[in-house]
């Protein structure tokens, strides 16, 4: 098993590919250089860990972090909703309550995934969709 916030981003993203919204070229991913196009859409992922605690004591415990995953789906202004709205289905399939994701060995549960009021950001029109998650890994 190894290293359990690598394995947890490894099993976000690939989930998050897994949905087809966009291809790598038009996803700003954690930590990478990224050009967004002009007036096309795209998104970009991030991850917040929370903090890695002690959840139960002694021989076999296991620690757990529970944290979120923000995706920022960019629309070109003027575009209307359709696309959006069935964006947001597509993720909410994807990462619907209980779901589980594995990497590594290690596996983390969805507890919600949920889009926040969309605003305009200079050409495009942003929907923020939150997906928390939990996970409980051996020490």
């Amino acid at each position: 098993m190894g290293d359990p916030v690598e394995n947890i981003q490894a099993a976000l993203i690939k989930s998050y590919q897994a949905t087809g919204l966009t291809s790598d070229d038009l996803t700003g991913w954690p930590n990478h250089k990224f050009s967004p196009p002009n007036a096309q859409f795209h998104a970009y992922f991030s991850i917040d860990y929370g903090d890695i605690g002690v959840r139960s004591l002694g021989a076999g415990g296991t620690d757990g972090t529970e944290g979120f995953a923000q995706v920022l789906l960019c629309y070109p202004l003027g575009s209307g909703t359709v696309q959006t709205t069935r964006d947001i289905a597509t993720l909410r399939q994807a990462y619907r309550a209980g779901t589980r994701l594995e990497s590594g060995g290690t596996w983390l549960t969805i507890r919600s995934c949920s889009p926040s009021p969309g605003v305009p950001d200079g050409e495009y029109y942003v929907v923020p969709v939150t997906i928390r998650w939990f996970s409980r890994f051996e020490r």
